[in-house]
């Protein structure tokens, strides 16, 4: 920065003079350098010298040789007005906008810091990953410790840019419209990962758990989570097999416990993978089921109030999976709960859903037939990964989850008393069912026409033909009106403009 110096000046303010040409260059750098943010100060204070200018004692000036001040150069006040009346180029409130993907190359890492190389495609992504991941409270958690693992292992590093092309090829609006070079990229990423890690496995005592050990397991269950997203379940098996293996045979209980960011890798990849195949979890539970919330949240998860179907007729096990699913949407939506807790709350309603769905949980006495239990949890656990864990509704697991949720439904509503006694939670699922495929692939699954045929079956066209439909109706199971309203209008709406409803009669 240049060097100032106070020149005192007397009440008159008579005139100093002028900088030469160095000083005004100077002076024009430094507030291009400062940019428009100032721009409303410095008018205000501008503005205040004007009218306080007789009390004034002094200015700031860059020293310079005093030179006479002709009377045709000394129109100040002009230059001032020039400058205030452009303000086409001096918003103070405007929004600076962050680059778009495209917009990105090569300049996240000046420093080269970074443990892979690097190119277009890979700054790309990684930017992709950091502003625009929404895989809610998964294992890539941008905010904790995820970041530092990555950037100081490359074999975390080469997972992490895999995947996140996979998510950015599962959130593209239609199939074969990601950019090709970034799908590319995201198989190259993967097979980095995958030969370092074989590397790993031949080289390595793995029974002799080092500083590495961790990373490589992360690695591993992260790419468990990437052949997901690709529809490659069999694949993702066989990567947490080989973590559980360790984890079973070589006895690395003790230092699981030590590494926080790896038991919720393994956990979400476990999570994820029980869900896709339609089993148990492999691995035990890393966490306590005790989690503490503040008050209001507990009153807030109780409104409007459960439905008697959830709340007391399916059975316990149920309706404390829809406990954890309420606690865990409001938690979300206060902004003041931590993630850590969230995380927990998400994953105990997943294992008590997948333990219920599963036999490992068996109410004695359900009030209502085990068929509707089993469409009732089905459409909880689809609603869970929709809105609560947020996974792409074109990836293949949601795909898999709502073709579930249509054959445990075909079961229950085969019976005609179902449409009488509870045909509000008929109309819930259907909703639940119509949003986890409202951009469904064409020719991938009927799943959409038959929950619309459902819909029609219940004589619901428009959201106005039943209070079945209604946000209160609906908020009574799981619903977040503000996020699901919008979709379940134009889903139903085009659903049945397009003609979208199976020739057959589900009443039959």
């Amino acid at each position: 920065m240049g060097e100032y110096r106070f020149v005192p000046a007397n009440q008159l303010g008579s005139a100093v003079g002028f900088a030469d040409a160095a000083a005004k260059g100077h002076a024009i750098r430094s507030g291009i350098r400062r940019g428009w943010t100032t721009a409303e100060l410095a008018d205000s204070r501008s503005r205040e010298i004007i009218t306080q200018g007789k009390e004034l004692q002094g200015r700031f000036r860059i020293p310079t040789k005093s030179k006479r001040v002709s009377s045709k150069r000394s129109h100040l006040p002009k230059e001032a007005k020039v400058v205030g009346q452009d303000r086409k180029y001096l918003r103070p409130g405007r929004r600076i906008r962050s680059p778009s993907i495209n917009q990105i190359g090569n300049s996240l890492d000046p420093f080269r810091s970074f443990p892979i190389s690097q190119n277009k495609q890979v700054d790309k992504l990684f930017y992709h990953f950091l502003t625009e991941f929404k895989l809610n409270e998964s294992n890539a958690s941008t905010k904790s410790t995820w970041f530092p693992y990555a950037m100081q292992n490359a074999t975390v590093m080469h997972s992490t840019i895999a995947l996140s092309a996979a998510l950015l090829i599962a959130t593209t609006p239609r199939v074969g419209h990601c950019d090709p070079d970034l799908e590319q990229e995201g198989l190259y990423q993967k097979g980095q990962a995958m030969r370092q890690i074989r590397e790993w496995c031949l080289q390595s005592n793995v029974s002799n758990y080092d500083s590495n050990s961790a990373a490589i397991m992360i690695s591993i269950s992260t790419m468990s989570t990437v052949e997901i997203l690709y529809g490659n379940f069999e694949a993702a098996k066989a990567h947490l097999l080989g973590i559980h293996k360790l984890y079973e045979v070589l006895n690395y209980e003790q230092e699981f416990s030590n590494e926080p960011v790896l038991r919720k890798s393994i956990s979400f990849a476990d999570l994820f993978l029980a869900s896709a195949l339609g089993s148990l979890p492999k691995f035990p539970i890393f966490y306590s089921y005790d989690i503490s919330l503040p008050q209001e949240i507990h009153n807030e998860a109780i409104r409007p109030q459960p439905h008697p179907i959830v709340a007391t007729h399916c059975g316990r096990s149920v309706a404390r999976a829809f406990n954890y699913l309420r606690l865990a949407v409001c938690a979300v939506r206060s902004e003041s709960i931590p993630s850590e807790t969230i995380r927990v709350l998400i994953n105990v309603a997943d294992v008590t859903i997948l333990e219920t769905l599963h036999g490992e949980v068996a109410d004695p006495t359900p009030a209502v037939s085990p068929s509707i239990v089993h469409f009732v949890t089905r459409a909880a656990h689809l609603y869970l990964y929709i809105y609560i864990r947020r996974i792409p509704i074109r990836a293949s697991l949601i795909r898999t989850m709502s073709d579930r949720l249509w054959d445990a439904m075909e079961v229950a509503i085969a019976k005609t008393e179902i449409w009488t006694e509870c045909p509000e939670v008929v109309a819930w699922a259907a909703c639940v069912g119509l949003l986890g495929t409202w951009e469904e692939v064409p020719g991938i699954s009927s799943a959409r026409a038959n929950f619309l045929t459902v819909l029609d079956s219940l004589g619901i066209r428009y959201l106005r033909d039943s209070p079945w439909v209604s946000d209160d109706s609906l908020s009574s199971f799981l619903w977040d009106a503000e996020r699901c309203r919008s979709i379940f209008e134009a889903s139903l709406r085009n659903g049945f403009t397009e003609g979208q409803v199976s020739n057959r009669n589900v009443l039959s």
